[in-house]
C-alpha cells in the first residue's frame, strides 16, 4: 500500500517539478486559433457560392458595373424578379453584394473588398 502512495506522491512531486517545462513545450506546439467570427463569414460565403445561378449573377454583376435592377439582372439572365430578389438576398447576406436603394429601385452592385480578403482572384476567374 505504502509503495502505491509514493508512486503518487512522486507523479505529484513531477507533475510540479516539471510544470514549466510541459508549459513551454504546449506552447511551441499550439496551433494559432483564427477568428471564429472569420470562420462563420467564410460559411455564409462558400454556402452563397454553392448555387451555379449565383455565381451567374456574380459575373454578371462583375462584367455590368452599372446600376444592376432586380428586372435587369433577371432580363439578362432569363429569370423572374422574384428569384433573382432570393438570391441576391443570400448573396447579400453573404456580403458579397452591396445593395442600394434609388427610388423604388434597388441596385446591386459586388463587394470586391469581400472577395479581396477571402477569395483573392477569383473575380479575376470570370
Amino acid at each position: 500500500m505504502r509503495s502505491c502512495g509514493n508512486a503518487v506522491f512522486k507523479a505529484v512531486l513531477f507533475n510540479r517539478f516539471d510544470f514549466k517545462k510541459r508549459e513551454q513545450y504546449n506552447s511551441s506546439m499550439m496551433i494559432k486559433q483564427y477568428s471564429s467570427i472569420n470562420d462563420v463569414k467564410r460559411v455564409k460565403i462558400f454556402k452563397a457560392l454553392s448555387e451555379i445561378k449565383r455565381i451567374e449573377m456574380i459575373r454578371y454583376l462583375y462584367h455590368h458595373r452599372d446600376s444592376n435592377t432586380c428586372g435587369t439582372i433577371g432580363e439578362s439572365m432569363g429569370m423572374d424578379k422574384s428569384n433573382v430578389s432570393y438570391h441576391l438576398k443570400i448573396l447579400y447576406e453573404a456580403d458579397l453584394v452591396s445593395v442600394t436603394r434609388m427610388g423604388q429601385n434597388k441596385c446591386s452592385s459586388l463587394r470586391e473588398d469581400t472577395f479581396t480578403e477571402f477569395l483573392p482572384g477569383f473575380l479575376d476567374s470570370l
